[in-house]
């Protein structure tokens, strides 16, 4: 079983910004020493795809019909720049735990590994999977770069790289 969870976490972590796969490469180490069976349940995603998720359980003017899965519409999440993922605990046969207790000791290892866990903010509840490092940029910051001349992911992982992302 963990062979399969850490065959998924690979396919995840390599469409990551690599500064940031380094991080989470060594906090998923760090579970499997706890064996703790976590998995990446999404990584990088399109602006399109992030666009969908905003949209799911809204009406056509965007007002909330149902739970909300993310207030993110595309170029607004860590995700559409390779810099965020989502993980969750698995039972022994692969299903999801989303009450575990751990995810708070997950957040407490995931700031050792400089990596900023969205569950220990108070004002966003239920968003205990999320997983972000910004390398000392805001989102706003990183959508003009995705914009500009030399924008598009490449010119986002570049800039990353010039601020020294690739530092792990």
């Amino acid at each position: 079983m963990l062979e399969i969870i850490v065959m998924r976490n690979d396919l995840k972590l390599k469409d990551l910004y690599p500064g940031f796969a380094v991080r989470i490469s060594r906090m998923l180490g760090f579970c499997q020493d706890k064996e703790w069976n976590v998995e990446i349940t999404a990584g990088l995603r399109s602006f399109h795809q992030q666009d969908d998720l905003w949209q799911k359980n809204r009406n056509d003017q965007g007002e909330p019909i149902g739970s909300v899965l993310t207030n993110a519409k595309g170029g607004q999440s860590w995700h559409n720049y390779g810099l965020a993922v989502d993980i969750v605990f698995k039972d022994q046969n692969l299903n999801a735990l989303f009450d575990d207790l751990r995810y708070a000791e997950l957040g407490v290892v995931a700031d050792y590994f400089h990596i900023h866990w969205l569950g220990e903010n108070p004002k966003i509840k239920g968003d205990i999977y999320h997983f972000d490092v910004n390398f000392g940029y805001t989102i706003n910051e990183l959508l003009a770069i995705y914009n500009g001349p030399e924008g598009g992911l490449h010119g986002v992982w570049k800039h990353l790289d010039n601020r020294g992302g690739m530092k792990s």
